[in-house]
């Protein structure tokens, strides 16, 4: 089943068709150029992007977690994915998409912070 973030991003060429983009996906029923950002249920990544037409390929469904965000066209769901982080950044200071979108879906601070990797430095 797909789930829905309450307060769902939406881009400015995809809010006059918010509610087809929102009904297609729940019906399986693509619209051409339509783009979804969600979070995935495997916690390495952060936010997956993709046309709806993946949702017609057997699995996807399933791995897709909470939608939290529609746009019209790919350069549009990027521009839409820069002002999301551009909000988190402004309200935590870091850049996890993830642990913020979680935290406000839960209503609770997230358990799951993606770890930071650094790079070894090779010490002589």
């Amino acid at each position: 089943m797909i789930t829905w973030y309450e307060k769902l991003y939406i881009s400015e060429k995809a809010y006059p068709n918010r509610k087809a983009i929102i009904d297609a996906v729940d019906s399986s029923r693509p619209i051409p150029g339509a783009y979804i950002l969600a979070l995935r249920t495997c916690e390495t990544d952060q936010l997956d992007i993709m046309d709806m037409s993946q949702l017609l390929i057997p699995g996807v469904r399933k791995r897709l977690g909470t939608i939290i965000g529609i746009a019209m066209g790919r350069s549009d769901a990027y521009e839409l994915l820069t002002n999301i982080a551009q909000q988190v950044y402004a309200e935590t200071g870091d850049l996890y998409i993830r642990a913020y979108l979680t935290e406000k879906i839960n209503g609770r601070p997230s358990v799951h912070k993606q770890k930071k990797y650094h790079r070894k430095r090779n010490r002589k």
